[in-house]
């Protein structure tokens, strides 16, 4: 709960895209980690983008596969990729 906390706060203080997208990847671990997966998909989404916006393609790939792998969790795909386009 400490951990919500402390990235939610931290985010208000970020500048860079890069920065941002970094600590929403570490909100989205820390809602797994508490079994709030689909809290984490979202917030994992709202990463993907701002990594898309500084192109890097590694965290974007990084993000999708855990975003998966939490929705496998919480027991299916059809929630995290309804209306999803490749």
């Amino acid at each position: 709960m400490k951990q919500r906390v402390h990235y939610q706060r931290a985010l208000d203080l970020v500048w860079t895209e890069l920065e941002r997208a970094i600590l929403l990847n570490g909100l989205g671990e820390a809602l797994a980690r508490q079994s709030l997966y689909e809290g984490a998909i979202k917030i994992w989404f709202e990463a993907i983008a701002f990594y898309q916006e500084v192109n890097d393609l590694d965290g974007v790939a990084q993000l999708y596969a855990k975003a998966a792998r939490a929705d496998w969790w919480h027991g299916g795909y059809k929630s995290t990729w309804r209306g999803f386009s490749w």
